[in-house]
């Protein structure tokens, strides 16, 4: 357990896959909380092993939606890859799959871009999907809950449970959410609407006046 906390420092993660004799045996996983748990006069003498998590695993066949599917329903936040012949393939985390999906998600220490907001009228705005959550609120006041996500687009794939196409709509506490334009699997741009912006839109009506018919006035 003390290597294991040496290793948890220098790199920063807090989940660690254990094999056996081979790459190709996953024992399971250990997170570094588990290790934190072992009162450190006793890490140096304590096994991993009795810490050991079942790891959930994936064939490296599945779909990356569906595997990010899989992860939300396990609780899981890491999967083993497994190949055709039942060999490791490698790992792969949820902030991996959140990356493909949804874009870079930056460190804290990783310089970041301000996102560029159109306002297109009042109660609206078409926002990058890579937004956070403060500039979220700051730009809109709409704040969203803490989740498995860093992004307005983590958010709504959260919500959707699925990779979405153009036009698929969210409704949070009277806020609309509509994906406006993709990048392959990544939400590019949404159009956020506020619940005073949609219900001017549904207070709205329009006049048709139709042809007379014969013998009508």
């Amino acid at each position: 357990v003390a290597d294991l906390v040496q290793v948890a420092v220098a790199s920063g993660h807090s989940r660690f896959p254990v094999y056996g004799e081979d790459l190709d045996e996953i024992l399971g996983v250990v997170h570094v909380r588990q290790v934190h748990a072992v009162p450190a006069d006793r890490r140096a003498d304590t096994p991993v092993l009795p810490l050991i998590e079942p790891m959930f695993a994936v064939p490296e066949s599945r779909d990356l939606a569906e595997v990010l599917i899989d992860l939300r329903r396990e609780g899981a936040h890491l999967a083993v890859v497994v190949d055709e012949y039942g060999g490791t393939a490698g790992i792969i985390t949820l902030e991996d799959i959140l990356e493909e999906i949804v874009g870079e998600i930056a460190d804290e220490h990783d310089p970041r871009e301000e996102p560029t907001s159109r306002p297109t009228s009042e109660g609206e705005w078409i926002l990058p999907g890579t937004t956070h959550p403060d500039e979220l609120a700051d730009e809109t006041t709409l704040v969203i809950p803490d989740g498995e996500y860093e992004t307005l687009a983590g958010f709504m794939l959260d919500r959707l449970g699925h990779i979405p196409g153009s036009g698929e709509v969210v409704h949070f506490e009277g806020w609309t959410l509509r994906v406006v334009s993709m990048d392959r699997r990544r939400i590019a741009e949404v159009r956020v609407q506020s619940p005073t912006f949609a219900g001017d839109r549904s207070t709205m009506t329009t006049s048709v006046r139709h042809p007379s018919r014969p013998g009508e006035n």
